[in-house]
Protein backbone atom coordinates (compact mmCIF):
# COMPACT_ATOMS: atom_id res chain seq x y z
CA UNK A 1 0.00 0.00 0.00
CA UNK A 2 0.99 3.88 -0.35
CA UNK A 3 2.64 4.13 3.05
CA UNK A 4 4.91 1.16 2.73
CA UNK A 5 5.60 1.87 -0.93
CA UNK A 6 6.83 5.70 -0.11
CA UNK A 7 8.70 4.34 2.64
CA UNK A 8 10.91 1.97 -0.02
CA UNK A 9 11.29 4.33 -2.48
CA UNK A 10 11.91 7.39 0.01
CA UNK A 11 14.65 5.06 1.35
CA UNK A 12 16.39 4.00 -2.43
CA UNK A 13 16.54 7.93 -3.06
CA UNK A 14 17.96 9.92 -1.05
CA UNK A 15 14.85 10.62 1.26
CA UNK A 16 13.85 9.23 4.99
CA UNK A 17 15.75 5.71 5.87
CA UNK A 18 17.91 6.46 3.09
CA UNK A 19 20.77 7.41 5.13
CA UNK A 20 21.95 5.11 8.80
CA UNK A 21 23.44 8.16 10.78
CA UNK A 22 21.43 11.07 9.69
CA UNK A 23 18.63 8.20 10.81
CA UNK A 24 19.03 8.88 14.52
CA UNK A 25 18.24 13.07 13.75
CA UNK A 26 16.26 12.92 11.06
CA UNK A 27 12.74 14.04 11.76
CA UNK A 28 10.02 13.00 8.57
CA UNK A 29 6.39 14.15 8.14
CA UNK A 30 6.64 16.27 11.63
CA UNK A 31 7.34 12.74 13.30
CA UNK A 32 10.98 12.40 15.26
CA UNK A 33 11.59 8.35 15.83
CA UNK A 34 15.20 8.09 16.30
CA UNK A 35 14.95 3.89 17.50
CA UNK A 36 12.54 3.25 14.51
CA UNK A 37 14.22 5.15 11.46
CA UNK A 38 17.49 3.35 12.02
CA UNK A 39 15.30 -0.05 12.06
CA UNK A 40 13.34 1.31 8.63
CA UNK A 41 16.75 1.82 6.45
CA UNK A 42 18.25 -1.46 8.00
CA UNK A 43 15.37 -3.14 6.96
CA UNK A 44 14.46 -1.52 3.59
CA UNK A 45 18.21 -2.33 2.39
CA UNK A 46 17.79 -6.04 3.06
CA UNK A 47 14.22 -6.42 1.71
CA UNK A 48 13.41 -3.66 -0.72
CA UNK A 49 9.99 -4.66 -2.30
CA UNK A 50 10.30 -7.85 -0.73
CA UNK A 51 7.02 -7.66 0.96
CA UNK A 52 7.16 -11.34 2.47
CA UNK A 53 10.20 -11.11 4.25
CA UNK A 54 8.57 -7.48 6.08
CA UNK A 55 5.80 -9.55 7.41
CA UNK A 56 8.31 -12.61 7.96
CA UNK A 57 10.33 -10.01 10.76
CA UNK A 58 6.32 -8.60 11.87
CA UNK A 59 5.45 -12.23 12.50
CA UNK A 60 8.59 -12.94 14.59
CA UNK A 61 7.97 -9.51 16.51
CA UNK A 62 4.34 -10.67 17.50
CA UNK A 63 6.03 -13.79 18.69
CA UNK A 64 8.13 -12.53 21.16
CA UNK A 65 5.54 -9.58 22.40
CA UNK A 66 3.14 -12.50 22.76
CA UNK A 67 5.44 -14.54 24.59
CA UNK A 68 6.26 -11.74 26.75
CA UNK A 69 2.20 -11.00 27.48
CA UNK A 70 2.29 -15.08 28.29
CA UNK A 71 5.36 -14.72 30.67
CA UNK A 72 3.44 -11.00 32.17
CA UNK A 73 0.05 -13.34 32.49
CA UNK A 74 2.00 -15.49 34.72
CA UNK A 75 3.39 -13.64 36.90
CA UNK A 76 0.34 -11.90 37.47
CA UNK A 77 -2.00 -14.57 37.95
CA UNK A 78 0.88 -17.92 38.17
CA UNK A 79 -1.69 -20.31 36.82
CA UNK A 80 -0.29 -21.76 33.53
CA UNK A 81 -3.58 -22.26 31.77
CA UNK A 82 -4.26 -18.39 32.20
CA UNK A 83 -0.64 -17.44 30.75
CA UNK A 84 -2.16 -19.71 28.11
CA UNK A 85 -5.05 -18.25 26.66
CA UNK A 86 -3.65 -15.15 26.85
CA UNK A 87 -1.43 -15.62 24.73
CA UNK A 88 -4.20 -16.94 22.34
CA UNK A 89 -6.42 -14.23 22.16
CA UNK A 90 -3.42 -11.72 22.25
CA UNK A 91 -2.24 -13.79 18.42
CA UNK A 92 -6.29 -13.64 17.69
CA UNK A 93 -7.24 -10.13 18.89
CA UNK A 94 -8.79 -7.72 15.39
CA UNK A 95 -6.14 -5.12 16.71
CA UNK A 96 -2.94 -6.48 16.45
CA UNK A 97 -3.88 -6.73 12.21
CA UNK A 98 -1.75 -3.63 11.37
CA UNK A 99 0.91 -5.20 12.93
CA UNK A 100 1.94 -8.11 10.96
CA UNK A 101 0.43 -7.07 7.54
CA UNK A 102 2.38 -3.63 6.70
CA UNK A 103 5.72 -3.19 6.42
CA UNK A 104 5.11 0.01 9.36
CA UNK A 105 3.44 -2.45 10.98
CA UNK A 106 7.37 -2.95 12.61
CA UNK A 107 6.79 0.43 14.43
CA UNK A 108 3.73 -0.64 16.25
CA UNK A 109 5.51 -4.50 17.11
CA UNK A 110 8.62 -2.32 18.82
CA UNK A 111 7.06 0.07 20.13
CA UNK A 112 4.94 -2.55 21.87
CA UNK A 113 7.83 -4.63 22.79
CA UNK A 114 9.58 -1.85 24.29
CA UNK A 115 6.26 -1.00 26.62
CA UNK A 116 5.60 -5.17 27.20
CA UNK A 117 9.56 -4.91 29.03
CA UNK A 118 8.78 -1.28 31.10
CA UNK A 119 5.63 -3.06 32.51
CA UNK A 120 7.31 -6.44 33.30
CA UNK A 121 10.59 -4.16 35.21
CA UNK A 122 7.58 -2.32 37.17
CA UNK A 123 6.43 -5.57 38.48
CA UNK A 124 9.66 -6.83 38.97
CA UNK A 125 10.40 -3.48 40.94
CA UNK A 126 7.28 -3.75 43.15
CA UNK A 127 8.10 -7.50 44.01
CA UNK A 128 11.87 -6.33 44.77
CA UNK A 129 11.39 -3.04 45.90
CA UNK A 130 14.03 -2.33 43.71
CA UNK A 131 15.07 1.06 42.03
CA UNK A 132 17.23 -1.12 39.84
CA UNK A 133 14.71 -2.32 38.21
CA UNK A 134 12.90 0.74 38.25
CA UNK A 135 15.61 1.97 36.23
CA UNK A 136 15.02 -0.54 33.85
CA UNK A 137 11.63 0.31 33.42
CA UNK A 138 12.59 3.67 32.30
CA UNK A 139 15.41 2.59 29.64
CA UNK A 140 12.45 0.64 28.27
CA UNK A 141 10.47 3.53 28.50
CA UNK A 142 12.84 5.96 26.65
CA UNK A 143 12.70 3.44 23.61
CA UNK A 144 8.64 3.35 23.34
CA UNK A 145 8.53 6.73 23.39
CA UNK A 146 11.17 7.16 21.07
CA UNK A 147 9.71 4.61 18.76
CA UNK A 148 6.33 5.46 18.89
CA UNK A 149 5.29 9.27 20.90
CA UNK A 150 2.05 8.16 21.91
CA UNK A 151 3.74 5.56 24.31
CA UNK A 152 5.20 8.87 26.23
CA UNK A 153 2.20 8.64 28.27
CA UNK A 154 3.92 5.81 29.98
CA UNK A 155 5.21 8.51 32.24
CA UNK A 156 2.41 8.22 33.82
CA UNK A 157 2.86 4.52 34.97
CA UNK A 158 6.26 4.70 35.82
CA UNK A 159 5.54 8.20 38.07
CA UNK A 160 2.84 6.03 39.83
CA UNK A 161 4.89 3.15 40.48
CA UNK A 162 7.61 5.90 41.90
CA UNK A 163 4.86 6.98 43.93
CA UNK A 164 3.70 3.75 45.78
CA UNK A 165 6.38 1.13 45.57
CA UNK A 166 8.39 1.28 48.43
CA UNK A 167 11.47 1.59 47.59
CA UNK A 168 14.90 0.11 49.08
CA UNK A 169 17.51 3.17 49.50
CA UNK A 170 15.42 5.86 51.04
CA UNK A 171 13.98 9.20 50.11
CA UNK A 172 16.23 10.06 47.60
CA UNK A 173 15.56 7.38 45.74
CA UNK A 174 11.81 7.83 45.94
CA UNK A 175 12.36 11.27 44.00
CA UNK A 176 14.46 10.32 41.72
CA UNK A 177 12.00 7.51 40.80
CA UNK A 178 9.18 10.32 40.14
CA UNK A 179 11.27 12.50 38.87
CA UNK A 180 13.67 10.29 36.57
CA UNK A 181 10.12 9.66 34.02
CA UNK A 182 8.83 12.99 34.12
CA UNK A 183 12.04 14.27 32.61
CA UNK A 184 12.54 11.75 30.11
CA UNK A 185 9.06 12.46 28.74
CA UNK A 186 9.84 16.17 28.96
CA UNK A 187 12.98 15.33 27.21
CA UNK A 188 11.41 13.67 24.52
CA UNK A 189 8.87 16.55 23.93
CA UNK A 190 11.57 19.65 24.42
CA UNK A 191 13.71 17.58 21.67
CA UNK A 192 10.73 17.57 18.66
CA UNK A 193 9.01 21.08 20.06
CA UNK A 194 12.29 23.24 21.07
CA UNK A 195 14.54 22.16 18.94
CA UNK A 196 13.27 20.44 16.02
CA UNK A 197 10.68 22.68 15.64
CA UNK A 198 7.96 20.15 14.69
CA UNK A 199 4.66 19.29 16.53
CA UNK A 200 4.85 17.03 19.11
CA UNK A 201 1.44 14.69 17.69
CA UNK A 202 1.27 14.16 13.92
CA UNK A 203 -1.40 12.01 12.84
CA UNK A 204 -1.70 10.51 9.33
CA UNK A 205 -0.85 12.43 6.50
CA UNK A 206 1.13 15.05 8.50
CA UNK A 207 -2.27 15.90 9.88
CA UNK A 208 -2.03 17.57 14.02
CA UNK A 209 -3.89 15.49 16.23
CA UNK A 210 -6.48 16.66 18.28
CA UNK A 211 -6.55 18.22 21.51
CA UNK A 212 -9.49 18.80 21.54
CA UNK A 213 -11.27 17.23 25.40
CA UNK A 214 -14.57 16.47 24.33
CA UNK A 215 -13.47 14.90 21.01
CA UNK A 216 -10.54 13.12 22.97
CA UNK A 217 -13.21 11.75 25.71
CA UNK A 218 -15.40 10.45 22.89
CA UNK A 219 -12.92 8.68 21.53
CA UNK A 220 -11.79 7.36 25.00
CA UNK A 221 -15.60 5.74 25.30
CA UNK A 222 -15.70 4.37 21.80
CA UNK A 223 -12.40 2.90 22.28
CA UNK A 224 -13.11 1.21 25.86
CA UNK A 225 -16.36 -0.03 24.45
CA UNK A 226 -14.91 -1.34 21.69
CA UNK A 227 -12.18 -3.34 23.70
CA UNK A 228 -15.15 -4.55 25.63
CA UNK A 229 -16.12 -6.58 22.38
CA UNK A 230 -18.67 -3.77 20.80
CA UNK A 231 -17.15 -2.55 17.52
CA UNK A 232 -17.52 0.88 17.43
CA UNK A 233 -16.81 3.41 13.72
CA UNK A 234 -17.04 3.38 10.61
CA UNK A 235 -16.26 -0.12 8.84
CA UNK A 236 -12.94 1.69 7.26
CA UNK A 237 -11.76 1.69 10.27
CA UNK A 238 -13.59 -0.83 12.65
CA UNK A 239 -14.04 -3.50 10.31
CA UNK A 240 -17.41 -4.07 11.10
CA UNK A 241 -19.63 -1.83 13.71
CA UNK A 242 -21.61 -3.87 15.88
CA UNK A 243 -24.51 -2.11 15.78
CA UNK A 244 -24.68 -3.01 12.09
CA UNK A 245 -25.45 -6.53 13.08
CA UNK A 246 -28.27 -5.60 15.67
CA UNK A 247 -28.87 -8.05 18.44
CA UNK A 248 -25.83 -10.41 16.59
CA UNK A 249 -23.74 -7.53 17.67
CA UNK A 250 -24.73 -7.05 20.88
CA UNK A 251 -24.91 -10.85 21.81
CA UNK A 252 -20.63 -10.86 20.38
CA UNK A 253 -20.08 -7.83 22.93
CA UNK A 254 -21.67 -9.86 26.13
CA UNK A 255 -19.60 -12.65 25.23
CA UNK A 256 -16.59 -10.34 26.17
CA UNK A 257 -18.16 -7.82 29.08
CA UNK A 258 -19.92 -10.11 31.24
CA UNK A 259 -17.01 -11.98 32.01
CA UNK A 260 -14.88 -9.02 32.34
CA UNK A 261 -17.64 -7.17 34.33
CA UNK A 262 -17.72 -10.45 36.44
CA UNK A 263 -14.42 -11.18 37.17
CA UNK A 264 -13.86 -6.98 38.43
CA UNK A 265 -16.99 -7.55 40.66
CA UNK A 266 -15.27 -10.81 42.14
CA UNK A 267 -12.20 -9.25 43.20
CA UNK A 268 -13.49 -6.18 43.93
CA UNK A 269 -15.69 -8.09 46.32
CA UNK A 270 -12.98 -9.66 47.44
CA UNK A 271 -11.04 -7.10 48.43
CA UNK A 272 -12.91 -4.96 49.28
CA UNK A 273 -13.55 -5.50 53.28
CA UNK A 274 -9.78 -5.95 53.25
CA UNK A 275 -8.68 -2.07 52.17
CA UNK A 276 -9.26 -0.47 55.58
CA UNK A 277 -7.52 -2.97 56.94
CA UNK A 278 -4.59 -3.16 53.92
CA UNK A 279 -4.63 -0.45 52.27
CA UNK A 280 -1.69 -1.10 50.62
CA UNK A 281 -3.96 -3.25 48.40
CA UNK A 282 -5.35 -0.29 46.58
CA UNK A 283 -1.67 0.09 44.92
CA UNK A 284 -2.24 -2.44 42.55
CA UNK A 285 -5.51 -1.23 41.29
CA UNK A 286 -3.74 2.85 41.21
CA UNK A 287 -0.75 0.87 39.28
CA UNK A 288 -3.31 -0.68 36.78
CA UNK A 289 -5.79 1.91 36.31
CA UNK A 290 -2.43 4.46 35.70
CA UNK A 291 -1.65 2.17 32.67
CA UNK A 292 -4.68 1.64 31.42
CA UNK A 293 -6.07 5.16 31.35
CA UNK A 294 -3.08 7.34 29.56
CA UNK A 295 -2.94 4.35 26.90
CA UNK A 296 -6.66 4.71 26.13
CA UNK A 297 -5.95 8.61 26.09
CA UNK A 298 -2.95 8.26 23.77
CA UNK A 299 -5.29 5.94 21.34
CA UNK A 300 -7.96 8.67 21.66
CA UNK A 301 -5.82 11.70 20.84
CA UNK A 302 -6.47 11.87 17.05
CA UNK A 303 -9.22 12.75 14.45
CA UNK A 304 -9.73 9.29 13.83
CA UNK A 305 -9.08 6.07 16.13
CA UNK A 306 -7.69 3.33 14.34
CA UNK A 307 -7.61 -0.03 15.70
CA UNK A 308 -4.25 -0.57 16.05
CA UNK A 309 -3.62 1.84 18.75
CA UNK A 310 -6.65 0.11 21.09
CA UNK A 311 -4.22 -2.95 21.03
CA UNK A 312 -2.12 -1.64 23.85
CA UNK A 313 -4.82 -1.17 26.29
CA UNK A 314 -6.67 -4.40 25.07
CA UNK A 315 -3.73 -5.77 26.09
CA UNK A 316 -3.77 -4.30 29.43
CA UNK A 317 -7.51 -5.31 29.76
CA UNK A 318 -6.46 -8.52 29.16
CA UNK A 319 -3.66 -8.47 31.95
CA UNK A 320 -5.78 -7.13 34.42
CA UNK A 321 -8.32 -10.54 33.93
CA UNK A 322 -5.38 -12.71 34.62
CA UNK A 323 -4.93 -10.85 37.72
CA UNK A 324 -8.13 -11.52 38.79
CA UNK A 325 -8.05 -14.96 37.69
CA UNK A 326 -4.83 -15.25 39.83
CA UNK A 327 -6.89 -13.57 42.98
CA UNK A 328 -10.47 -14.79 42.85
CA UNK A 329 -10.45 -18.09 44.66
CA UNK A 330 -8.13 -21.13 45.77
CA UNK A 331 -10.23 -23.35 43.94
CA UNK A 332 -7.54 -25.01 41.33
CA UNK A 333 -10.29 -26.35 38.97
CA UNK A 334 -12.41 -22.71 39.10
CA UNK A 335 -9.52 -21.06 37.85
CA UNK A 336 -9.28 -23.06 34.45
CA UNK A 337 -12.84 -23.02 34.18
CA UNK A 338 -13.45 -19.33 33.83
CA UNK A 339 -10.42 -18.73 32.08
CA UNK A 340 -11.93 -20.72 29.29
CA UNK A 341 -15.26 -19.36 29.50
CA UNK A 342 -13.28 -15.64 29.24
CA UNK A 343 -10.82 -16.46 26.40
CA UNK A 344 -13.04 -18.64 24.16
CA UNK A 345 -15.68 -15.25 24.75
CA UNK A 346 -13.36 -12.86 23.61
CA UNK A 347 -11.67 -15.40 20.83
CA UNK A 348 -14.78 -15.92 19.33
CA UNK A 349 -15.54 -12.04 18.90
CA UNK A 350 -12.10 -11.26 17.34
CA UNK A 351 -12.52 -14.52 15.12
CA UNK A 352 -15.78 -13.02 13.89
CA UNK A 353 -14.56 -9.49 13.25
CA UNK A 354 -11.74 -10.99 11.17
CA UNK A 355 -13.91 -11.89 8.42
CA UNK A 356 -14.49 -8.69 7.44
CA UNK A 357 -10.61 -6.98 7.44
CA UNK A 358 -10.53 -5.97 4.03
CA UNK A 359 -13.05 -3.48 4.85
CA UNK A 360 -10.28 -1.44 6.61
CA UNK A 361 -8.77 0.88 4.32
CA UNK A 362 -5.04 -0.59 5.20
CA UNK A 363 -5.99 -3.93 3.80
CA UNK A 364 -8.23 -2.88 1.12
CA UNK A 365 -5.48 -0.53 -0.25
CA UNK A 366 -3.48 -3.52 0.44
CA UNK A 367 -5.34 -5.53 -1.67
CA UNK A 368 -6.08 -3.38 -4.68
CA UNK A 369 -2.24 -2.68 -4.55
CA UNK A 370 -1.45 -6.41 -4.64
CA UNK A 371 -4.06 -6.75 -7.51
CA UNK A 372 -2.13 -4.09 -9.48
CA UNK A 373 1.25 -5.90 -8.76
CA UNK A 374 -0.49 -9.53 -10.06
CA UNK A 375 -2.56 -8.19 -12.83
CA UNK A 376 -0.62 -5.13 -14.49
CA UNK A 377 3.16 -5.11 -13.45
CA UNK A 378 3.11 -9.61 -13.97
CA UNK A 379 0.52 -10.05 -16.14
CA UNK A 380 2.00 -7.03 -18.75
CA UNK A 381 5.73 -6.72 -17.82
CA UNK A 382 6.63 -7.04 -21.49
CA UNK A 383 4.44 -4.38 -22.07
CA UNK A 384 4.76 -1.62 -19.65
CA UNK A 385 6.91 0.57 -21.19
CA UNK A 386 4.97 0.51 -24.28
CA UNK A 387 1.99 1.08 -22.73
CA UNK A 388 -0.17 3.52 -21.10
CA UNK A 389 -2.47 2.48 -18.14
CA UNK A 390 -5.40 3.88 -16.83
CA UNK A 391 -7.01 3.19 -13.80
CA UNK A 392 -10.59 4.49 -13.46
CA UNK A 393 -12.20 5.31 -10.24
CA UNK A 394 -13.90 8.40 -8.91
CA UNK A 395 -12.05 7.78 -5.38
CA UNK A 396 -8.63 9.99 -5.75
CA UNK A 397 -7.39 7.83 -2.76
CA UNK A 398 -6.69 4.93 -4.92
CA UNK A 399 -3.80 7.34 -6.73
CA UNK A 400 -1.99 8.39 -3.39
CA UNK A 401 -2.67 5.47 -0.81
CA UNK A 402 -2.85 2.33 -2.81
CA UNK A 403 -0.26 2.91 -5.24
CA UNK A 404 1.92 5.79 -4.01
CA UNK A 405 0.95 7.81 -7.24
CA UNK A 406 2.31 4.93 -8.95
CA UNK A 407 5.62 4.53 -7.32
CA UNK A 408 4.04 0.83 -6.99
CA UNK A 409 6.08 0.47 -10.57
CA UNK A 410 9.34 2.08 -9.25
CA UNK A 411 9.43 -0.36 -6.68
CA UNK A 412 8.42 -3.50 -8.59
CA UNK A 413 9.02 -2.52 -12.07
CA UNK A 414 12.37 -0.93 -11.89
CA UNK A 415 14.20 0.63 -14.76
CA UNK A 416 10.61 0.97 -16.61
CA UNK A 417 9.09 4.31 -17.43
CA UNK A 418 5.99 3.70 -16.50
CA UNK A 419 2.99 5.63 -18.13
CA UNK A 420 0.28 5.47 -15.27
CA UNK A 421 -2.83 7.48 -14.92
CA UNK A 422 -6.22 7.79 -12.71
CA UNK A 423 -9.09 8.87 -14.07
CA UNK A 424 -12.73 9.60 -12.95
CA UNK A 425 -14.43 7.42 -15.47
CA UNK A 426 -14.04 5.69 -18.59
CA UNK A 427 -15.10 8.28 -21.01
CA UNK A 428 -11.90 10.38 -20.03
CA UNK A 429 -9.77 7.23 -21.19
CA UNK A 430 -11.15 8.31 -24.80
CA UNK A 431 -10.27 12.10 -24.52
CA UNK A 432 -6.86 10.92 -23.28
CA UNK A 433 -3.43 12.06 -25.46
CA UNK A 434 -1.01 9.34 -25.76
CA UNK A 435 2.43 8.60 -27.75
CA UNK A 436 1.84 5.28 -26.73
CA UNK A 437 -0.44 3.11 -29.02
CA UNK A 438 -1.40 0.26 -26.43
CA UNK A 439 -3.76 0.62 -23.75
CA UNK A 440 -4.54 -1.06 -20.35
CA UNK A 441 -7.75 -0.10 -19.03
CA UNK A 442 -8.83 -1.13 -15.07
CA UNK A 443 -12.13 -0.38 -13.07
CA UNK A 444 -11.06 -0.27 -9.64
CA UNK A 445 -13.02 -2.12 -6.73
CA UNK A 446 -13.42 -2.04 -3.20
CA UNK A 447 -10.66 -4.70 -3.21
CA UNK A 448 -9.85 -5.68 -6.69
CA UNK A 449 -9.28 -4.70 -10.20
CA UNK A 450 -11.19 -5.11 -13.51
CA UNK A 451 -9.94 -5.47 -16.77
CA UNK A 452 -11.35 -3.22 -18.95
CA UNK A 453 -9.49 -2.85 -21.46
CA UNK A 454 -11.57 -4.30 -24.72
CA UNK A 455 -15.16 -2.89 -23.65
CA UNK A 456 -13.24 0.86 -23.51
CA UNK A 457 -11.56 0.88 -26.60
CA UNK A 458 -14.89 -0.36 -28.27
CA UNK A 459 -16.55 2.46 -26.75
CA UNK A 460 -13.92 4.80 -27.79
CA UNK A 461 -14.13 3.70 -30.89
CA UNK A 462 -17.59 4.50 -31.34
CA UNK A 463 -17.57 7.60 -30.03
CA UNK A 464 -14.81 8.32 -32.57
CA UNK A 465 -17.29 7.27 -35.58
Amino acid sequence: MGDDLYLDISAHHGGYASDFLLAFVHPFADKYRPVLTPVLFILTHLFSGEYAFYRDVNLALLVVNVALVGYLAWLLSRRWAVSLGAMVVAVLSRFDWYYVLQVYGVMEGLALLFALLTVIAVQRAYKQQSFRALAWANVAFVLAEFTHERYIVLCAFLITAGLLIPLRGGRWVRILAVILPAALALLNYSIKVFILRINFFTGGGGRSASLSLPEIAGFMRDGLITVMGNNVGPPYLSALPAASQGPLGSMLAALVWLPVVALGLLVLARDIPAIRSEPRRLRKYALGLALFVPLLFSASTTFRQEYRWLYAPYLVTILGCCWALGHITRARILVPVAAVILFSGIGTVDLFYSQYVDNIYFFAAQERADAVHRQVIDGHRGDLSSATVFFVTPDSTFQWFDTADGGIFMVYAPGTVVDARFVADALQVCQAVSPKKLRLVYQVGQSSLKDITATTVARCRSLRQ
